[in-house]
C-alpha cells in the first residue's frame, strides 16, 4: 500500500507569513508541515465562537486581553488594502 493510497494529497497556496509560521509550528513540535497545517485549521473551525445579540446584530464577544480595534488602526489596514 502506498502513502498516497492512505493519504489524499492536496495542493495549497498560503500567504508567506502563513507558511512561515506553519513552518516554525511544525518545527516546535517535531512534525511534518502537512500535519502541522492540518491541526492548525482544525483547531480554527472547531473553535467556538461566542456572541451576543445587540440590537439584531450577532457580535462577536472577544476575551478580554483582545487587543482593542482603534479608529487609527482601522485607518492603517484600510490604506494597506489599497
Amino acid at each position: 500500500m502506498l502513502y498516497d493510497d492512505v493519504m489524499p494529497r492536496t495542493t495549497l497556496y498560503l500567504e508567506d507569513d502563513a507558511l512561515a509560521a506553519a513552518r516554525e509550528y511544525a518545527g516546535r513540535r517535531g512534525q511534518t508541515l502537512g500535519r502541522a497545517v492540518s491541526e492548525l485549521v482544525l483547531r480554527a473551525v472547531k473553535r467556538d465562537i461566542v456572541t451576543d445579540d445587540i440590537g439584531g446584530f450577532h457580535v462577536v464577544r472577544l476575551a478580554a486581553d483582545s487587543p482593542k480595534v482603534t479608529a487609527a488602526r482601522v485607518k492603517e489596514l484600510e490604506e494597506q488594502s489599497f
